[in-house]
């Protein structure tokens, strides 16, 4: 096959992938001596080829719009098993090919016999190819790799055998064979074997779902098509792509419907040319020798996420750095090399494993298996275990393991021949990750010169594999390798230490210092240089210059004399690498600068000039920017420095710039108090120079220049020179004041805690007084003062103010907010007992000033101060009269009639509906309205609906009911075809069936597309030749099993025996019939078709909206905000056969209008650009975004990952997952207090906090050493055993992370683990892409795009613990990774938990905790202080845990009730401007789908009135007026359908069903075809049926419509649905849900109906008059008085009802279209305008009745 094609880096053939699938097809004569390389060991005969081989056909759409497949040969599928190493010399080529051979014709063997297949029969021709039926040959190659296990931290490369299949599905049976001891033998271990054939031919290409596929060559097949017009820019007509078609009378038959179809080979597949191998773990390559680049992106699909926002910036002329791109790191971007583990020079810290509970425990049982496996093999050094890894056991690497391909460049085994240079030891060593930065490529180190190899030596393993049989030794000298062993190891450490140095060089260029922070610091060193050598005169650059020695910075002259910074990274050399770096600094030097210091000089406050702001750069902190505290991280000890003797170690300047900005970060606020660390007699020295160097002080007036000075008898040295308001002066008597003051200095010599006022200003232990010094040195401070006479006057002291009052509460425990209980406004509605619940009593009173709490205060009392007595509530003061409230004016009477007026409307209103709470639309709308406009998706989507005439009542059967219409709706982007509705893209129309009802054109639908064909058989065929002509991607339709495209192809192959989706498939041959799938009929759709995708709307829309039924009118009333009719079969086949065409035409607008309709649902729930653009992302194929798990999506990315590191990842059966340990962690949810709080609640939550875990602590199959402690004396890991060489522990000591559940990780310096990569670029690009929906709000085609991006980031990255922890179904689970993950997050919590309760200043209690969140009991606090508390406790909590686990402040509740684990609510401030809160509910009943609406509506109105008033006595009588509503039978019907998911099926036998499915068996008997989906919400009531079980009483809606002896079982719902859900609440806060029922009066109204169906109650007479309502009988004594009045009354109320009538059938007149005068048709259950008319229409007939009074009554007309 030709390759030939564009030049060199461009493409010939560029297509947008809409689907890819894998079929079998039988091999091509041009590639006839390319299916089976002859150098590769196989099970194929030579001369023989397979029956059949795996082509993957990749469907999509060319830059053109041209409908292209391109069909790919020679990809195969493959797995790994492990090579055996059980021989001296294991890597021989005679026996690698032995081994090879032997196990590919041995599988086939396998593989045949579990097929029943007869391997060994008489048409067998060799007896090692196991027959030379093409049938029977399954193994088509097994070659030698090199690769590294994934399933546990391994060093160096392992062996492994690639086995490549010639059918995927046969890669199940292969499998199985495997498991078993007949293949050679013994059991092998599957790796790799798990992936799909798609998946895996996706990874190894870098291809991803509706992406670009990029292809250099192929050759087209014939026919090709024309050029239609001139103007056809990049048309591939058969002219333009001649150079690459086969010849006419060679090129294969077409196998697809497609507009052009193209056979490609895998090299030609220009994607895999942007994956580049990594050569990284076959030695400590990242610790010894080259880090990896902290800005290179290695998820492939995360690269074209950055570079398509990139380009998007700079069209938009914005930033295209990465740091413009991404403002705040969510993966851990901008760790220190520290951080990562890596040793840092001046930071020698001992590695203990972590920080948890029990870390010193674990630490000391790892050092005793240290110590143990030290004196069994002695220490190991890197050096000893690179060159044991390069070597082997008996040296057999040396010889043959250059010319073993790892698994990366297998991929490319069994292609055809080119071109290529012998991989060599040379290519091989000298094959790094090469950063994209110039500056990284001049970090890495030279290797050591590779010894000189022949370039063309021939590779063994091929020259074995055809002809020789020679025997080939490895050579080994075994001096050498003894020598090589006792080598030093100091080269290597050298090189590490120089690695990490000029990495961490690179990452002190990120963000820039402040000059100001350096000048600060500079001159408060040259203050001290010169306090501590009075005697010398130095000069300012001396000065300046020794400062900078003395604070560690080294020889930095040039520096901090001249105005120069730090170059680009980039540059070759700069005066930081000319002169030495620092190597630390005192972190806590600017809080110091900030106090007194040993010098008599006061600090400079005048910048140094010369240094530029620009001088030194650093990576950003970690803590997140707020107003509300600093941050809790206290400054750390000075430690020595010395200035380092290598040359270039510039990382250094990072390490102390970095501590310079934590220690600005930690500046002491302005009013702490003096260091401590200063002697007292400094401390008198400047205490008494402030005094007499300031003016306006003097020893008596604390400010002469203040506007009221204060005097006082000084007994302390006060220099706080604070002003207060100009007040009003109190003396006190001499004899008064010096009592004071006697008292206050004993006071103060006894116990200066000791404060009886609390807001003393001169009090020393006030943290609040920002002057006093310390108190605890040794010598103390004589600051008596002058003594004054005892007869003098002071001024007193002034009272404090009252923001000082309220700014100080909190400081001395008081609450600045008094939050009020639950109370009873009404008196009579106290409970006579206490309400005992949960071992609490509750005693609930009234706010009457009965009940009001005594005044508690020291006030003296007054004789003229009457108090209320408390002790009974009779007595009452009676002092005298006092003035009354002025009556009202005219205007206020006025005003208030008008309210009066409008409540009593709104009552009655209100008296046949249940109140519900207030909504957020006034339409009951439950998403917000999203505009169905069509986005360019680049997939076409054909819609399509069917009507067929029923029989009777009956739905159709395709058995028997003949279609009459067909109707459809083209999504495209094909300019050739017209708009047929409002909106763009849309081609609808419709084809119908010629009959006596369409007979000439009788019923047509205005400017709407339509087709007559002659037969239902021709309309068959004209959907089938319209889908082959217009090719769409997509067919969907809103349910596919009983109507749409099922009931078309149920009919196709009924009545004509023809198969329908085989027809409309893409594949020219059929793929036979189709088997019956279970999980397919369960979740998606049994009806599939070859090469198109398939949509089951109803289903999908399942998953992406949230409703209670999902009904298709329902639907597209909550998501288009339409409401369209209903209609059974009956009567649309009624409308139908109407001899009025109008009636006909209805029919045709009913379906025309349904189908666009479709249309608009997938635009507006964005199912189709959503969800390819969740391809893009994920990597996979648009069908298994919606229809494939979570862990499918998770191995995309894994793999991707993977391949490039030649990681091979291991295939557990479901029986070793089994066998895996149980879990051990759980995750934190802490068994809350079930109570109401009326004061703040603050919930803070980890962002992203399983994801975090596993970035912070390396956390990975890849990085796992095991245990700590051995299991069972095994060293069990997931479903198998790790095993850790001796002496690896050890060696890797200081770079190991010991998880809380005693899990042993190495740290990223070691090995980043694959995890982490994943994730961190993961969290990191979703930052960048919701800071990229800031600037795109104005575009919503963008914003659209953006947002489906960020939410399949956010879905990754939830679902990767998930993979870990999958026990049960998982594909490659490992329980010590998902309990490490757990218990880290679990202990993080904790710790969290305890540093809130260790903080005194909050005094807050975390009262609830749920896996990652936090609920945090601020008692006594307003929302301002709870807001300002909640970030302080982020920050904290923040700083204390490793990046990027981080602690977000996420809302307030202002009222909340915790009621259990994952059920509470309450009203949620999320942001301090918030001036209303938002209700706020998690798991109660309503949000819950499992109820009702009438239930929902109560228990929110209930919780609104109890977080707003806190009045039960309200409470109590809203539920009482609901109640009684419900018994008089005043309400609607739609409140009490409940709507559950039913599953037949699977329910057993030996109970009866759930009401749901009593219902729909009741169905299924009235007619087969009413079968309700598997899981579809089925509606039904609880009526008041005969019958004793919930079953026997539950009725449909329409049941209920149908009949008037059916009412719903009021007592029913009332006890045993309704109060249940309040009691829960209620009993919380005193209130006795139960009591209020029970003593409400209850009514019931009696039945006027009769007929078959009446109750008894139907029978009773009525005590009320029905005129006015009164006692007695239907017309009462006063009615018959007043017949005037009684007829006017009466006839009243006829016109009224007949009205109400008349406008319910005006609005379902208009909705359905039908003239007025007919009946309305429409029987939609989800509409609440057809319960209202059903109840008119009722009422009319009522009033209708009410003529027979009149007959009673004495009128005269």
């Amino acid at each position: 096959m030709s390759s030939q094609g564009g030049p060199e880096g461009e493409s010939a053939v560029r297509l947008r992938i809409t689907h890819i699938m894998s079929s079998q097809a039988p091999p091509l004569a041009s590639l006839r001596s390319d299916y089976v390389p002859p150098t590769l060991p196989t099970a194929v005969p030579p001369g023989v080829l397979p029956s059949s081989f795996p082509i993957l056909r990749i469907f999509g759409t060319t830059t053109s719009r041209q409908k292209i497949c391109a069909n790919v040969h020679l990809a195969y599928p493959y797995f790994y098993v492990p090579f055996p190493m059980d021989s001296n010399d294991p890597l021989r080529p005679e026996r690698v090919v032995r081994i090879c051979q032997r196990f590919a014709v041995s599988l086939n063997h396998a593989i045949c016999l579990a097929l029943r297949q007869n391997p060994t029969g008489a048409t067998a021709m060799s007896a090692l190819a196991g027959g030379t039926d093409p049938r029977h040959l399954h193994v088509l190659s097994v070659v030698l790799v090199k690769g590294i296990p994934f399933y546990g931290y391994h060093v160096g490369y392992s062996y492994w055998l690639k086995v490549s299949l010639t059918n995927p599905a046969r890669t199940r049976v292969a499998i199985e064979q495997l498991h078993k001891p007949v293949v050679l033998g013994k059991v092998w271990q599957p790796h790799e074997a798990h992936l799909s054939h798609v998946l895996q031919f996706m990874c190894d290409f870098d291809l991803y779902g509706c992406g670009w596929l990029n292809l250099s060559g192929g050759m087209f097949r014939h026919p090709l098509p024309a050029a239609e017009t001139e103007a056809d820019h990049g048309w591939l007509a058969a002219e333009r792509v001649a150079h690459m078609a086969y010849a006419p009378n060679l090129s294969p038959p077409r196998d697809t419907h497609s507009s052009l179809e193209i056979d490609v080979l895998p090299h030609q597949i220009m994607n895999r040319s942007r994956l580049a191998e990594r050569t990284l773990h076959q030695d400590f390559v990242e610790l010894l020798h080259q880090p990896l680049h902290p800005e290179e992106k290695l998820v492939p699909a995360m690269k074209e996420l950055w570079e398509d926002e990139r380009r998007r910036r700079a069209a938009r002329g914005l930033g295209t750095s990465e740091t413009a791109m991404l403002p705040v790191s969510g993966g851990g971007r901008g760790r220190s090399m520290a951080e990562l583990g890596y040793k840092v020079d001046g930071a020698d810290v001992e590695n203990h494993g972590g920080d948890w509970k029990i870390s010193a425990e674990l630490w000391e049982i790892l050092e005793e298996r240290m110590a143990i496996e030290r004196h069994r093999r002695g220490r190991l050094t890197f050096d000893q275990v690179s060159r044991a890894l390069q070597t082997g056991v008996n040296g057999e690497r040396i010889k043959y393991d250059r010319w073993i391909m790892t698994a990366f460049e297998a991929v490319s085994v069994g292609w055809p021949k080119r071109t290529q240079t012998p991989r060599t030891q040379k290519t091989q060593k000298t094959q790094r990750m090469s950063p994209p930065s110039s500056q990284a490529q001049a970090q890495a180190p030279p290797s050591p010169p590779p010894e000189e190899e022949e370039e063309d030596e021939p590779n063994p393993f091929e020259f074995a594999t055809q002809v020789s049989q020679e025997h080939v030794e490895a050579e080994v000298d075994a001096a050498k390798v003894q020598e090589d062993y006792t080598e030093e190891t100091e080269p290597g450490e050298r090189q590490h230490l120089l690695a990490v140095r000029e990495a961490e060089a690179f990452r002190a260029t990120q963000v820039a210092i402040d000059d100001d922070d350096i000048s600060r610091f500079l001159n408060t060193q040259v203050g001290e240089s010169r306090a501590t050598t009075p005697g010398d005169t130095p000069s300012k650059g001396s000065a300046r210059r020794r400062a900078i020695e003395h604070a560690g910075f080294g020889d930095l002259s040039a520096l901090a004399m001249s105005p120069v910074r730090l170059s680009s990274p980039h540059a070759p050399s700069t005066p930081t690498r000319q002169n030495g770096t620092p190597r630390s600094l005192v972190r806590p030097f600017f809080a110091q600068s900030m106090t007194p210091t040993k010098s008599p000089l006061p600090p400079l406050t005048t910048p140094t000039k010369g240094i530029s702001p620009n001088t030194v750069v650093l990576p950003e902190t970690r803590r997140s920017v707020t107003v509300w505290t600093p941050s809790p991280r206290s400054p750390c000890s000075p430690r020595d420095t010395k200035s380092s003797p290598l040359p270039h170690i510039e990382e250094e300047d990072h390490v102390v710039l970095t501590e310079i900005k934590a220690a600005k970060a930690e500046l002491p606020p302005p009013n702490a108090q003096l260091s401590p660390l200063l002697p007292s007699s400094t401390i008198k020295r400047r205490l008494s120079q402030m005094l007499t160097s300031r003016p306006g002080l003097s020893p008596t007036m604390l400010n002469t220049a203040g506007a009221t000075p204060t005097l006082r008898l000084a007994s302390a040295v006060d220099s706080t020179p604070t002003q207060r308001p100009r007040k009003r002066v109190r003396l006190s008597s001499p004899s008064q004041v010096l009592a004071l003051a006697d008292a206050s200095r004993s006071s103060n010599r006894s116990d200066p805690s000791n404060r009886s006022d609390p807001f003393n200003r001169s009090d020393p232990s006030n943290p609040s007084n920002p002057s006093q010094p310390h108190a605890g040195g040794a010598e103390t401070i004589n600051s008596s003062g002058p003594d004054f006479a005892l007869d003098a006057w002071t001024f007193a002291d002034a009272p404090p103010s009252k923001q000082h009052i309220v700014e100080s509460m909190a400081t001395y425990g008081l609450d600045t907010v008094e939050y009020p209980n639950p109370f009873y406004s009404n008196p009579t509605d106290v409970p006579p007992h206490r309400k005992q619940f949960a071992g609490r009593v509750f005693n609930v009173k009234t706010n009457t000033v009965a009940d009001l709490q005594p005044f508690e205060g020291d006030a003296t009392p007054r004789h003229w101060l009457r108090r209320r007595r408390t002790e009974d509530n009779t007595a009452r003061s009676k002092h005298g009269w006092e003035y009354g409230a002025p009556p009202p004016c005219k205007r206020v009477v006025v005003e208030w009639c008008a309210r009066e007026d409008a409540d009593e409307a709104k009552a009655k209103l209100a008296a046949s509906q249940l109140a519900g709470p207030t909504q957020k639309n006034k339409h009951g709308f439950k998403f917000t309205q999203r505009v169905a406009r069509r986005v360019q998706q680049n997939m076409s989507v054909l819609l399509l609906e069917v009507f067929a005439p029923s029989r009777g009542q009956l739905l159709p059967d395709p058995a028997e009911d003949e279609m009459a219409a067909a109707f459809f709706c083209f999504e495209n982007e094909d300019e050739s075809l017209p708009d047929t509705v409002n909106h763009t893209g849309y081609h609808a129309g419709y084809v119908v069936v010629e009959s006596e009802q369409t007979a000439e054109r009788r019923a047509r639908l205005d400017g709407v597309p339509c087709f007559y064909v002659g037969s239902e058989l021709d309309l068959i065929n004209w959907v089938i030749d319209t889908v082959r002509q217009w090719d769409p991607d997509v067919l969907a339709g809103w349910e596919l099993h009983n109507a749409s495209w099922g009931y078309l192809a149920a009919r196709a192959s009924q009545g004509f025996g023809t198969d329908f989706a085989d027809d409309i498939s893409r594949l020219v041959s059929s793929v036979g019939p189709a088997r019956k799938d279970a999980y397919a009929e369960h979740q998606t759709s049994a009806f599939k078709v070859a090469g198109r995708h398939v949509l089951n709307i109803w289903r999908v829309l399942r998953s992406e909206v949230t409703l209670n039924i999902y009904t298709f009118e329902n639907c597209v009333f909550h998501v288009l905000r339409q409401r369209i009719p209903h209609y059974t079969a009956g009567a649309l086949t009624a409308l139908w056969r109407s001899k009025t065409p109008a009636h006909t035409a209805r029919v045709l607008g009913i379906f025309f209008q349904r189908v666009v309709l479709y249309a608009e649902l997938i635009d507006a729930a964005e199912v189709v650009s959503k969800n390819a653009e969740f391809g893009r992302v994920f990597g996979v194929d648009f069908d298994a975004v919606i229809f494939r798990g979570s862990q499918f999506k998770v191995e995309s990315f894994l793999f991707r990952l993977a391949k490039p590191e030649s990681f091979i990842l291991v295939t557990p059966s479901r029986d070793q997952v089994g066998l895996q340990n149980a879990p051990f962690a759980v995750p934190l949810i802490a068994e809350p207090e079930s109570k109401y709080y009326s004061h703040p609640i603050v919930v803070l939550d980890f962002q992203s906090l399983y994801p975090s875990v596993m970035i912070a602590y390396n956390i990975c199959y890849s990085t796992c050493l095991g245990r700590v402690e051995k299991f069972k004396g095994t060293d069990k890991f997931g479903f198998t055993e790790l095993k850790v060489s001796d002496g690896m522990l050890e060696l890797l000591k200081d770079y190991l992370t010991v998880t809380p559940n005693g899990v042993v990780f190495v740290k990223p310096a070691v090995r980043k683990s694959l995890l982490a990569k994943m994730l961190g670029e993961i969290l990191d690009t979703r930052v960048m892409v919701k800071h990229a929906m800031k600037h795109a709000r104005g575009d919503k085609a963008l914003t659209q795009l953006l947002n489906a991006r960020q939410l399949a980031l956010k879905l990754m990255a939830n679902v990767t613990y998930g993979y870990t922890s999958a026990s049960y179904s998982g594909r490659m689970p490992c329980i010590e990774i998902a309990d490490s993950i757990v218990q880290t997050g679990r202990e993080t919590l904790e710790k969290a938990q305890e540093l809130i309760h260790s903080r005194p200043e909050w005094a807050a209690t975390v009262v609830y905790g749920d896996t990652d969140s936090l609920f945090v009991f601020l008692p006594g606090r307003s929302k301002d202080e709870a807001f300002k508390i909640g970030h302080a406790i982020a920050d904290a909590v923040t700083a204390i845990n490793p990046q990027p686990v981080k602690l977000k402040f996420e809302k307030v509740y202002m009222g909340c009730i915790i009621m259990a684990k994952k059920r509470y609510v309450g009203m949620k401030y999320e942001h301090p401007d918030d001036v209303e809160p938002m209700f706020d509910a998690k798991g109660i009943e309503t949000i819950r789908r499992d109820g009702f609406p009438a239930q929902s509506k109560l228990e929110e109105v209930c919780l609104k009135l109890l977080f707003r008033t806190n009045d039960l006595s309200l409470i109590k009588t809203h539920c009482r007026t609901e109640w009684a509503k419900i018994l008089a039978g005043r309400v609607s019907l739609q409140d009490f359908i409940i709507a559950k998911e039913v599953r037949l099926g699977t329910y057993s036998s030996k109970v009866p069903p759930p009401p749901g499915a009593a219902v729909a068996f009741r169905r299924i008997l009235k007619d087969p075809r009413d079968e309700p989906q598997y899981a579809e919400r089925v509606p039904y009531i609880i009526s008041n049926a005969s019958g004793r079980r919930l079953i026997d009483r539950a009725r449909t809606p329409s049941e209920m419509l149908a009949s008037r002896a059916l009412a719903i079982d009021a007592e029913y719902y009332i006890r045993n649905l309704l109060i249940p859900p309040l009691a829960r609440i209620f009993n919380l806060v005193g209130g006795d849900v139960e009591q209020w029922y029970e003593s409400m009066p209850r009514a019931r109204a009696a039945k006027r109906y009769g007929g078959a169906a009446a109750r008894i109650d139907a029978h009773f007479a009525s005590l009320h008059c029905r005129v006015c309502g009164g006692e007695g009988g239907p017309l009462c004594e006063a009615c018959m008085r007043a017949p005037d009045v009684a007829a006017a009354t009466v006839l009243g109320r006829e016109r009224a009802v007949q009205s109400r009538v008349r406008d319910l059938h005006s609005v379902c007149a208009s909705c359905s279209g039908c003239p007025p005068g007919e009946t309305v048709l429409c029987d939609s259950a989800d509409c609440p305008v057809m319960y209202a008319r059903v109840a008119a229409e009722r009422d009319a007939a009522d009033a209708a009745d009410a003529h027979t009074l009149l007959a009673q009554l004495d009128l005269e007309w």
